[in-house]
């Protein structure tokens, strides 16, 4: 488009009408290899390969496809690689292409802020890149997946419904607004505006039904001319158009859309994962937090000029002058004006001595805020430039790192309010637990039965609520004789960490991993034995008690039953290759279960949690 838009330019339903051909060529392929540069993936093919940016869209390699960045497999490679790709279809005419791999089905959305999804054969979600609850719809594994919505469709809804529909976009610029509420493409919209002579930088509500119409019906137009030759493609200036760009002027060099729109996306996408190398990129962002802040600063300062200067631009542009007298008349009354852009609406204004990009159709205090709002956007860049510059500063290990921390011999889990919760594996272990590692202000937990685990609960100095307790008694309650007895329920107690003792009384004996309790016990009574296994949100494999009820992972419910413990961990861990992308050996899945039989099923949060 102008100058800059390409720094925003996504891969419109019209360019992937024109190089569908190219992503059809991938149907009857085997996906061959996965790789993930952060919002960034490269789907490699036998022949050629597909390279997916959650801000820009697709763009096939047609030819040799090499990519700046740090690449890693995703954890759910495995659950596409070496499949064949059955088909490759477009999902409700938007922005969304869906490869169909057999039992799964890999969606990938540009719309918005963009996703990645991995749904099984029923189209329920396996894996989201982004995991969101939104009012019209929920990308999070276990939900059925709905496709973005759409407000209408130029093609199949009438335009009265259309521009009826506009109306709930008045205040918006005129080229945005057509677009949501027919779902085209924003360039062409401004194309057809231009052609039509009329305001493209106009807001909504200036537009009639009558222009509105006739806005559609020039889009349309446009879009249908550009479809009759699908090769056919138009660069400017660097950038490549699926259709003519009038508005930018005579001089649009005809060129293969097939072979040069790819290119041109992908070149984008090197230009986006070029930052992320290294610790130079943190120096980057740490220069664009400070210039954002301090741009937003000055159209703050200066907001009463900046307003006078935005007003005569629409005047001007309202007088329909032609632009390059647009320009001239606003520089020669306003000194601080460097540049217009009148394609996209954008002035360039010298405020002490900074040059600050606007958006002529919204205020100076609203163009601070955008200014504001990247700032923040990019402080959180930073932060995780930063952390992925000390992660790369550690030795990778050749095997994955156990944690370090004392707890890691144990059983432990976090509860939702994040205490420490540690159980004993065995007789010794119970008599480590408690002479080392228990201290004054932690709680002691025990199933109120022969053969139980010790189970520390530890405070850090502070109070744990009611449910940290019950959480810790139904890991203590899971962790006894009552689950290998087939018991659904055990009492558990609990007491302070100073009632419990090694002494026993007078001519009395203590065995090793036996306790004496002096004082009152705390009773939590009928604690139902189950526990959840499968991944934690953090990705790692872990068992957690039932009641703790956590809002994002993939887990299997066991309670005590018939499965034999070496079958219940098999079949746990086929559900976690299956179900949760993760490739974990029945060994590991058996060192998390207590001993006894098991009966699994499916689990979900309790609608009620938080």
């Amino acid at each position: 488009m102008s100058r800059g838009a390409g720094s925003s330019r996504k891969v419109s339903v019209l360019d992937l009408a024109k190089m569908w051909r190219l992503l059809a060529g991938f149907e009857g392929e085997r996906v061959s290899r996965v790789a993930q540069s952060g919002d960034v993936f490269l789907l490699r093919f036998r022949r050629g390969a597909l390279v997916f940016s959650a801000a820009r869209g697709v763009a096939p390699c047609v030819e040799e496809c090499t990519l700046p960045g740090s690449w890693e497999k995703p954890r759910w490679a495995g659950e596409v690689e070496g499949r064949r790709v059955e088909a490759v279809e477009q999902v409700s005419g938007d922005r969304v292409v869906a490869f169909e791999l057999g039992p799964r089905r890999l969606v990938l959305e540009w719309v918005r802020e963009g996703n990645l999804l991995l749904l099984d054969g029923g189209g329920r979600i396996l894996r989201a890149l982004r995991q969101r609850e939104m009012r019209d719809r929920a990308l999070k594994p276990g939900h059925q997946y709905v496709p973005p919505p759409r407000v209408g469709d130029a093609f199949s809804d009438d335009p009265g419904y259309l521009y009826a529909k506009l109306g709930e976009y008045s205040g918006r610029a005129a080229v945005t607004a057509v677009s949501l509420v027919a779902s085209l493409p924003a360039e062409l919209v401004y194309e057809a505006m231009y052609r039509l002579g009329l305001d493209p930088s106009a807001k909504a509500r200036a537009l009639g039904e009558d222009a509105f119409r006739r806005v559609l019906s020039k889009s349309v137009e446009i879009f249908e001319e550009a479809l009759a030759d699908p090769d056919r493609g138009f660069r400017v200036s660097g950038e490549v158009y699926a259709f003519n760009p009038e508005h930018l002027g005579a001089g649009a060099e005809e060129v293969s859309f097939a072979r040069e729109f790819p290119a041109y996306v992908l070149g984008l996408i090197k230009r986006d994962l070029q930052p992320e190398e290294g610790a130079g990129a943190q120096e980057a962002i740490r220069r664009a937090v400070e210039e954002l802040s301090r741009k937003a600063e000055l159209l703050s300062r200066h907001s009463a000029t900046v307003d006078e200067v935005l007003a005569a631009y629409r005047g001007l542009v309202a007088s329909r002058l032609q632009w390059s007298l647009v320009e001239a008349r606003l520089k020669e009354a306003y000194p601080i004006v460097k540049s217009v852009d009148p394609a996209r609406s954008r002035l360039v204004l010298e405020l002490e001595g900074v040059e600050v990009e606007v958006d002529a159709s919204r205020s100076a205090l609203s163009n601070a805020a955008s200014y504001f709002e990247k700032a923040k956007s990019a402080k959180r860049k930073l932060a995780e430039a930063s952390a992925a510059v000390e992660r790369s500063a550690e030795p990778a290990p050749a095997r994955p790192a156990k944690p370090a921390a004392w707890y890691a011999q144990f059983r432990f889990f976090f509860t939702s309010n994040g205490f420490l919760v540690v159980a004993g594996r065995s007789a010794g272990q119970n008599e480590l637990l408690v002479r080392r590692y228990m201290e004054p202000g932690d709680i002691f937990l025990h199933a109120d039965i022969h053969g139980a685990a010790a189970v520390v609960l530890k405070t850090g100095g502070k109070q744990p609520g009611e449910a940290d307790i019950a959480e810790a008694a139904q890991f203590a309650a899971c962790f006894s004789s009552a689950w290998k007895g087939g018991l659904y329920a055990v009492d558990v107690f609990w007491v302070p960490a100073e009632q419990v003792s090694k002494k026993p009384p007078s001519g009395e004996y203590l065995a090793k991993g036996s306790f004496m309790v002096y004082g009152k016990k705390n009773y939590v009574r009928g604690v139902k034995l189950e526990l959840l296994v499968g991944l934690c949100p953090g990705g790692e494999l872990c068992v957690l008690p039932a009641l703790a009820n956590p809002r994002g992972g993939c887990f299997l419910k066991v309670t005590p039953g018939v499965y034999r413990k070496d079958l219940a961990a098999r079949k746990i861990a086929e559900f976690v290759r299956r179900e949760c992308g993760a490739k974990v050996g029945e060994d590991e899945v058996a060192r998390l279960l207590p001993d006894g039989g098991f009966h699994l099923e499916r689990w979900r949060p309790w609608p009620g949690s938080t």
